[in-house]
């Protein structure tokens, strides 16, 4: 096991060598025209904030592994948006923005940098460099946020070929009016399948990233996003993510 974790490490750490640089948070919500077809699609433009400073709170996330988790969790991104679905959609296909490098090895780079406001978070709590969070580690990240905000985020289910943590594709609710929502959220966040590569047992598979010669190996297939237990490809995948959220 200490090998495996070593060598998923190493993959995962390939987010710190093009870590995309901060970018204000918060979105439109509205898709936006394509330059090319004209047709509608899920990209995310930040804008400044229009609400008086009184109802805006700091929030700060923990994406824990747990001590028993069955895997590490990867580096990942976020971004706190209004409405739409700024990562992917359940029940179609990957968008080709980044998210196959995310869930097939760790590697939240592209999809950084193709969303408009998102954000990486790849250094677990404790650490002196990026890579991920093994068990009984932690990710940590804090942002501002006003009421109609929602988080949306993703990381990789290390032990799998392209399984990712995020909540449902709109996203997690930040308020219930203007109090913000906070505790403990783990079941507001849902194991996908990308649907881009074909499944191995978790944490024997060759094509999976502790035990792969290299990034985006696998047979590749082109399937819809869908939580993981509805692909019934029969394997179990454990309990590896905890979320909490707090707010002041």
């Amino acid at each position: 096991m200490k090998f495996a974790l070593i060598a998923l490490s190493a993959v995962m750490i390939l987010a710190a060598c093009d870590k995309v640089p901060n970018s204000p948070v918060g979105g439109t919500g509205k898709p936006q025209p394509s330059a090319a077809t004209g047709a509608e699609t899920n990209v995310y433009s930040p804008t400044p904030s229009t609400t008086a400073p009184a109802a805006m709170k700091t929030f700060t996330v923990t994406l824990e592994t747990p001590a028993d988790a069955a895997s590490p969790l990867s580096p990942g991104i976020f971004i706190v948006h209004r409405g739409g679905m700024p990562i992917f959609s359940m029940g179609q296909k990957d968008r080709g923005q980044g998210l196959e490098a995310q869930a097939e090895d760790g590697n939240p780079a592209t999809l950084a940098a193709a969303i408009p406001g998102a954000k990486v978070f790849d250094t677990p709590v404790g650490d002196s460099k990026p890579g991920p969070a093994t068990p009984g580690k932690k990710f940590q990240f804090s942002f501002s946020a006003q009421p109609g905000d929602y988080l949306s985020f993703t990381t990789m289910f290390g032990q799998s070929n392209d399984a990712f943590y995020a909540p449902a594709d709109m996203g997690i609710p930040l308020f219930n009016g203007n109090s913000p929502i906070v505790g403990d959220m783990t079941s507001k966040v849902i194991l996908w399948d990308a649907g881009t590569e074909m499944n191995q047992e978790p944490g024997k598979g060759a094509d999976q990233a502790p035990r792969q010669a290299g990034t985006n190996m696998g047979a590749a297939e082109s399937e819809a996003i869908v939580p993981i237990a509805e692909r019934k490809d029969g394997f179990s995948y454990g309990q590896s993510l905890r979320l909490m959220i707090e707010a002041k």
